[in-house]
Formats: C-alpha cells, sequence, structure tokens
C-alpha cells in the first residue's frame, strides 16, 4: 500500500492533503495548490502566478498538476482525473467504455472464487466483472482499492464495427488506485474490505493480530459500491481558491528530500485520534504508507 512516485513525475519536496479543503504540493522552484474538487489550480513561481481549470491545462503545467492529483487522488474519497493529463505511463491502466452504459457500480460476491491470499499474507478481493479490486495489507490495518474513474473529456468515436453494434461512442476510465486506514474509510467500501478481513482472520491469525480491528458484519451473498462521480470540469466562477490557513488540519502529508534517502516520518491520515501511517522515503524515491 504506498503512493508510487512514477517515472514521469516531477520531484515533490512536501505535499498536504488538506481535511475538507484543498491540496498544496511544493516542488523545487514552484508551489501548486489544488481546490477541494481539484477542478481548479494556481501555480506560484518567480516568473509569476498563474491559475486555470485542470481539464484545461496548459502543456508546461501539465507535469505538476498531475504529480499533485496523483498524491490527492490516492488519500481523497473523490478523486479528479483529465484526459489531458494522461501519458504513455497510464495507458496500462486506460480503457475506453460505451457512453450509453457508463460504469456506476461495482458488484461485490461473497463467493471465494473473487478472493485471494497471497504469499506475503495480504488479501485481495476482486469484483464480479473484473474492473474493481480492494488489497488488504498482510497487516490487516490499511487497504487499497482500484476502480475505473470516468475522465472529463470529450468521448471517443468507436471504430465503424463497433458502431455498428450499437457502441456509438465510448468514454475513457483511468483505473484509479486509492489508500485508506481499516478504522476510517469511506463507507462505500465497507462490504468487500468486511470480505477480505474475513478471509484474513481465517488464515489462522491469533486474536492479538487482530485486537482493535473491526467487527465482521453479518454474512451477505453479494454488496454494491457506488463508485463516486468526478465533479464538473468547468465549475462556477464564484468557486474561490485559497491557500489553507495555519489552524487547518492535514490529512496526509508527504515529506521528501531533493535527493530521497531511506527514512521514516509521520503523517496523520485519518482526523484526531486516528492512527498515524509512517511514510518511508526510499532511495528510489517510492513513499510507502
Amino acid at each position: 500500500i504506498f503512493f508510487r512516485r512514477h517515472v514521469s513525475m516531477p520531484k515533490i519536496r512536501c505535499a498536504d492533503l488538506w481535511i475538507g479543503g484543498p491540496t498544496q504540493v511544493s516542488f523545487g522552484d514552484s508551489v501548486l495548490l489544488l481546490s477541494a474538487d481539484a477542478a481548479l489550480f494556481k501555480i506560484i513561481e518567480d516568473e509569476g502566478d498563474s491559475k486555470g481549470l485542470t481539464a484545461l491545462a496548459l502543456s508546461q503545467h501539465r507535469s505538476r498538476l498531475r504529480a499533485a492529483l496523483l498524491f490527492r487522488n490516492t488519500f481523497t474519497e473523490c478523486p479528479y482525473f483529465s484526459d489531458r493529463l494522461i501519458t504513455d505511463e497510464d495507458r496500462p491502466v486506460t480503457f475506453t467504455w460505451p457512453c450509453a452504459a457508463p460504469i456506476r457500480v461495482l458488484k461485490w460476491a461473497a463467493d471465494l472464487q473473487y478472493r485471494t491470499l497471497t504469499t506475503d499474507g495480504a488479501v485481495r478481493v476482486v469484483s464480479t466483472d473484473g474492473k474493481g479490486a480492494l488489497t488488504l495489507a498482510p497487516y490487516a490495518r490499511l487497504f487499497t482499492v482500484q476502480w475505473p474513474l470516468r475522465l472529463t473529456g470529450p468521448p471517443q468515436v468507436a471504430h465503424h464495427g463497433a458502431e455498428a453494434a450499437g457502441e456509438g461512442t465510448r468514454d475513457v476510465y483511468l483505473t484509479v488506485e486509492q489508500s485508506f486506514s481499516v478504522y476510517e474509510y469511506p463507507p462505500r467500501w465497507q462490504y468487500p474490505l468486511h470480505l477480505a478481513l474475513q478471509t484474513w482472520r481465517r488464515a489462522q491469525h491469533s486474536e492479538d493480530d487482530a485486537r482493535g480491528l473491526p467487527q465482521p458484519m453479518d454474512s451477505e451473498p453479494w454488496g454494491l459500491t457506488p463508485l463516486p462521480a468526478m465533479p464538473d470540469a468547468l465549475p462556477p466562477a464564484s468557486v474561490a481558491l485559497q491557500f489553507p490557513t495555519a489552524s487547518s488540519l492535514s490529512l496526509c502529508s508527504l515529506f521528501a528530500a531533493a535527493n530521497p534517502t531511506p527514512g521514516v516520518s509521520h503523517a496523520v491520515h485519518t482526523r484526531l485520534g486516528g492512527p498515524q501511517l509512517a511514510v518511508e522515503v526510499t532511495a528510489t524515491a517510492t513513499y510507502r504508507y
């Protein structure tokens, strides 16, 4: 369970996701701020400030915007992304789907065929259509979800044969990856998390290992996860973009040296009283939580 620094991502010096507010990311020569819904951005640098709509970002801003969004999307309930920010690095996790049948829900089943216990002790639960997955860490305190997010931007026109088959235009989807604590997470992930914890408990874990974990739910044969919709790519003109105040609480913080060296710092992932997550800055600039 981690926030991976992608190859094409510029180096991040510091990043903060503020509770109920914006995301602030500091690079070596600039600071980027995203609005609470990430539809607006502002970049502050020595040459002057730039601001605009994330979905219509100019080419010189896209690499920093993409880095900030990848960090934000990992830990916030409702991610945001734009097809203009897609790079070759993202192609393996993008696909198109008919506009007439948008992907809005994931269905999960209690059948054991959809669950896997990996060699390192993690538990993976896959949705019945294979488009979503939840992975519970071996120590069962954190989990990662992967699911398809419909991107902002014009739909693609299907090839002649596909259109004749009734598919017509197709939306572009990006498979996003998010990390949450088992103690506080969006309720939509409760059912697949229950399946993962159920499998984890059965894997000969002691009562001490399971102490403090959420209690098992009543077993249901299936469950649904409504997927969050992206905000409007063109927010109201009245929306203001402001920096967080000193009294704001940081939901998740990430710090990295210019030349990362192995080490551990702490970042608050949940509201006051919630567990803290360790942030490891490795030599390859991968940040593990």
